[in-house]
């Protein structure tokens, strides 16, 4: 079992899946970090400074997810197009970046439209994209696995001796078969209660606010939690005074209301528009570059 059984890449998956996490999660804090100290809780006074700077990033960061975890996998684009997209990235990123900032710089001086919305469209859009396209393997790719094995023995005069060469190569998937499986998929998703309830769950464990807990912690956590506290607190502590009353107040949180309503657990949004862009500007980045380096996709934070 050990001789057919590929151990070793299965062992790069896992501790590329592990390692993904950490990345994921060192990155998406250091940025929100940032990026609340630019805006602050009380976001919406100073998103008309520099929001469209930092809008037209973060969009170009999704464009360029879109167009690398998605070009690929699109039957409709021909590898002449899909490799003008390769040769042409950083083009291709700098143009997304300078047509979206000015676009979201003039909706931010002449219209009373919240550019982080778009924003959270555009990456909410890419990322279930993304894992619905993995999702769809997964939920069709052993029958059509199945059924090419099938077509592969029945074509052969010989179905009972034939090798496996066959099934080494790859397969052209019909696209019509594909459309039906995410159709079911997507009504599965619509009419499912439990995909509510899980909707819900993820919503309530990722939010900003402190709550009522549904799953206890693991001793593993726990540890890690303490672990990051301690070293914030030995940070802290080698910062200046002076500096530190600055952060404090940029990231003070006492005069911040939500203006947004919340159907959620107490009342409050799990997390603002803020931080939602934030997650979904770093999980595209992060998983684009990781795709590009044949890496696991770590997962949304």
């Amino acid at each position: 079992m050990v001789k057919y059984i590929n151990s070793a890449n299965a062992l790069v998956i896992i501790s590329g899946i592990l390692l993904s996490v950490v990345i994921a999660f060192i990155c998406g804090a250091v940025i929100q970090f940032f990026t609340r100290l630019l805006f602050t809780f009380d976001y919406r006074k100073r998103l008309k400074r520099y929001g469209g700077i930092w809008g037209g990033l973060a969009l170009a960061f999704i464009t360029y997810f879109i167009l690398v975890k998605g070009a690929e996998g699109f039957t409709f684009i021909t590898p002449e197009t899909l490799a003008w997209i390769k040769n042409n990235t950083a083009l291709i990123l700098f143009g997304s970046f300078l047509v979206c900032g000015f676009i979201l710089q003039m909706l931010l001086f002449f219209t009373k439209i919240n550019i982080l919305k778009p924003i959270i469209l555009s990456g909410s859009f890419a990322l279930a994209m993304a894992f619905s396209a993995n999702d769809l393997v997964n939920f069709i790719g052993v029958p059509l696995a199945g059924l090419n094995a099938y077509q592969v023995a029945r074509a052969s005069s010989d179905p009972l001796n034939i090798t496996m060469a066959a099934l080494q190569k790859g397969t052209h998937t019909n696209a019509g078969m594909l459309l039906a499986a995410g159709i079911i998929m997507a009504l599965t998703i619509w009419f499912s209660r439990k995909a509510r309830t899980v909707a819900e769950t993820e919503l309530s464990l990722s939010r900003q606010e402190e709550g009522y807990e549904r799953f206890g912690s693991s001793l593993l956590a726990r540890i890690v939690v303490r672990m990051v506290t301690s070293l914030g607190e030995g940070v802290n502590k080698i910062i200046p005074r002076p500096i530190r009353k600055k952060l404090n107040k940029r990231l003070d949180k006492s005069k911040y209301e939500s203006l947004e309503k919340s159907t959620v657990e107490g009342g409050h949004p799990s997390f603002d528009l803020v931080r939602a862009a934030v997650n979904l500007m770093v999980s595209s980045a992060l998983i684009s570059f990781g795709t590009s380096l044949k890496l696991p996709s770590p997962p949304p934070m």
